[in-house]
């Protein structure tokens, strides 16, 4: 496959000052309105955190004036501030710096409250009271963790298909790797590398020794594809063949097509490019609905037997967060989130969050993914906010 492929995060915008993102805790900004409360948290920390600095600020524009002059690497936020929101200055503070790891605390934190908090960029959300040097270990503990975030997806340590296909990997074990996959395919800013990504996941779900994931342009022509099981020449002899035939019937229907032989099978059993192919199992899948925007032709299997309702399933879940994301490149206005996959996406990143009990960096640890990216999928997923 070729390799001149634009690089990838083009048009990311730098933060606000250059300086790598920072792993250790130098500076530490402490925000909340009460002076008493500031004394007790600056004491605790320089006992927790030896030599040092603390940056105090009682209002948003303290804390701003603070940030852009102190450079801290923590920030602890509280929720509720007298005549400001501890939300806005998490968003200021995170505008200003998106590396600096803040903490959000209340006294009064609901499920609504925390996930406003996520949502406005905290990476962990802690409830009062409690202990400085609990929290400490906290942050430190949510720190150490993101060295290994950046390419988690790149590097799975097993194939999907091996993990489903293992007797003793149970259904959360099984959704969890699926999860990170899935989570993988937004991280991409070149729809070469979002196909191959896409292929290989596919592939590795179903065993199809033969995949083609193509997007096309509004006049239905082919604007990318990625293939797998044949030469780049010989697969895009096949893709042009089977682009009169099973590809269209999927694109106008705009439903899956799952037949354990397109030889035999009515619809299609007079087509040309069946009959000189031979082709026998199949399952194509339309990327995308009115109109579809791509489509994923799988076909042929190493065991006896043809495609099922679950590969079928695992193609359309993909098939849909690929949507998602080739939107992006083919120059069309966003089309509405597919909800069973915006679903999808709500649910395990509500599961991952309550497990780490709403640490946004631990939560991304193990999606697989860097917190500047969950943080952006819970804005884009519609995640409730507090009013």
């Amino acid at each position: 496959m070729p390799d001149d492929r634009p690089d990838a995060g083009a048009n990311a915008q730098p933060p606000q000052w250059d300086r790598p993102p920072t792993r250790t805790v130098r500076t530490v900004l402490l925000v909340d309105d009460l002076e008493l409360t500031l004394n007790a948290w600056e004491r605790e920390f320089k006992q927790g955190i030896k030599d040092k600095q603390i940056l105090r600020a009682t209002c948003r524009s303290d804390a701003l004036r603070e940030a852009q002059h102190g450079h801290p690497d923590v920030a602890v936020v509280d929720l509720r501030l007298d005549g400001d929101n501890g939300l806005d200055v998490t968003r200021d503070l995170k505008a200003l710096d998106p590396n600096l790891y803040v903490v959000v605390v209340s006294g009064h934190m609901t499920v609504d409250l925390t996930l406003a908090a996520v949502c406005a960029g905290a990476d962990d959300v802690v409830a009062k009271p409690f202990r400085c040097r609990e929290l400490i270990k906290r942050i430190e503990s949510g720190m150490r963790l993101e060295p290994d975030l950046v390419g988690n997806n790149q590097r799975e340590a097993r194939s999907m298909h091996i993990v489903m296909l293992d007797e003793r990997s149970d259904e959360s074990e099984v959704s969890a790797v699926l999860y990170r996959r899935l989570l993988g395919l937004h991280t991409h800013d070149d729809p070469e590398l979002l196909l191959d990504d896409a292929v290989r996941l596919i592939v590795e779900l179903t065993g199809a020794l033969l995949c083609i994931v193509q997007l096309f342009d509004k006049q239905q022509e082919s604007k990318f594809w990625r293939g797998y099981g044949a030469t780049n020449a010989a697969l895009d002899v096949l893709r042009e063949s089977i682009s009169r035939g099973i590809v269209a019937h999927t694109l106008r229907e705009q439903q899956t097509v799952l037949t354990m032989s397109a030889t035999g099978d009515t619809r299609f059993a007079d087509l040309d490019s069946v009959k000189q192919r031979e082709i026998e199992a199949v399952l194509c899948a339309p990327i995308g609905a009115d109109p579809p925007i791509g489509v994923v032709y799988l076909q042929a299997r190493p065991a006896a037997g043809g495609f099922e309702d679950h590969d079928r399933e695992l193609v359309e879940l993909t098939a849909e967060h690929v949507a998602q994301v080739a939107v992006r490149f083919l120059g069309d206005d966003p089309r509405p989130l597919h909800e069973k996959a915006r679903e999808f996406q709500r649910r395990n990143i509500l599961d991952a969050l309550q497990r780490h009990d709403w640490n946004v960096v631990a939560a991304a640890h193990e999606l697989g993914i860097s917190r500047s990216h969950l943080h952006d999928l819970i804005k884009r997923t519609g995640l409730q906010r507090a009013k």
